[in-house]
């Protein structure tokens, strides 16, 4: 909660040369405003949450982020499996068709 001295801005607004009146009167305005911010504003202990929050969900990230490379390098592994299945397989085709071709 923020301290709010109206009687020193007050003060400090007539020395200036304000009307006491209208000194008076915007002091009282400007201790609403800062009293009602202090509601919206964040505490030390907020930011302290805040922050133990954005480490947790950056070690929740981390660890997803690393499970979904496990996986993908299974598939590449296993891509890599069907490419040479695939290319084994059109060789042996190959062979067949020259085979076949070239026996009769």
């Amino acid at each position: 909660m923020f301290i709010f001295d109206s009687m020193k801005f007050a003060d400090t607004l007539e020395e200036s040369g304000m009307e006491l009146a209208q000194a008076k009167t915007l002091s009282k305005a400007m201790q609403t405003i800062v009293m009602d911010s202090g509601h919206h504003l964040a505490t030390q202990h907020d930011l302290t949450e805040i922050r133990s929050e954005i480490v947790s969900f950056r070690a929740e990230c981390s660890t997803a982020i690393h499970a979904v490379n496990v996986e993908v390098q299974s598939i590449n592994s296993h891509m890599k499996m069907i490419k040479w299945a695939m290319g084994l397989m059109i060789g042996i085709g190959m062979a067949l068709v020259f085979e076949y071709i070239f026996s009769h």
